[in-house]
């Protein structure tokens, strides 16, 4: 994936995240396409936004996770694979860390009856 650096490495990174979380990326590839080590991407990420950038890559898709399981019906695989995991299973595993609940249980008490809003779309 082409990217195109534009500030500090962090920012670049928080970029580069903001715009691929759907796919299935890892910080490797962050600091590929920064032409970083993952471990000095590690540190200055960390230093400027205050957690790592697998932290907020994970934080990122279950975000969008939460908003497409409230305001669609698409299937958990779907949202899954939507949010950058290949695995529901693991999808489902990295959810209920976060949220301390199943992705299911989460949709049948977060449900929404409106339109998602638009920037939440994938």
């Amino acid at each position: 994936k082409a990217f195109t650096p534009k500030g500090s490495y962090a920012t670049d990174a928080k970029a580069y995240i903001d715009a691929s979380y759907y796919e299935p990326i890892k910080i490797s590839d962050v600091a590929n396409a920064l032409h970083i080590h993952p471990n000095h991407l590690t540190a200055i990420f960390k230093k400027e936004f205050k957690q790592t950038p697998k932290c907020y890559l994970n934080s990122k898709r279950m975000d969008q996770a939460a908003r497409l399981l409230c305001y669609t019906d698409k299937s958990i695989s779907d949202i899954a694979q939507s949010v950058g995991f290949q695995n529901p299973f693991q999808f489902s595993t990295a959810f209920k860390k976060h949220y301390g609940t199943a992705p299911g249980l989460f949709r049948e008490h977060h449900k929404k009856k409106y339109e998602m809003p638009e920037d939440s779309e994938n």
